[in-house]
């Protein structure tokens, strides 16, 4: 396991990005959380993972809403504005965003 860590660390810092794990409690194998302590990772933060059928549920009124059928920069700007997040995840974020792939 450990060499599978320090090739996924090899990766990110080959593209000047610190590495990030983010995990459930249900994370396998139960020790993980331990691992990564002694390799130098620390806790940021909680994630929360919560799971909606949205086949059941009305969908909103629509008459207030702006709907893009592409990835719009202005909106994004906006977005990383509001949300304080710095340059550096900006980046990140956007390639995530980039390849969502949306699904009429």
């Amino acid at each position: 396991m450990k060499k599978k860590i320090l090739n996924c660390e090899q990766l990110y810092f080959a593209r000047n990005d610190k590495s990030v794990y983010k995990m459930s409690p249900q994370a396998k194998p139960i020790n993980l959380d331990s691992v990564l302590g002694d390799s130098r990772h620390v806790l940021e933060g909680t994630t929360s993972v919560q799971v909606l059928n949205l086949a059941e549920i009305e969908p909103p009124n629509e008459t207030h809403a702006i709907k893009y059928d592409h990835f719009h920069d202005d909106w994004f700007h906006d977005f990383c504005l509001l949300s304080n997040i710095n340059d550096h995840d900006q980046t990140i974020l956007k390639r995530m965003l980039m390849n969502i792939i949306l699904v009429d």
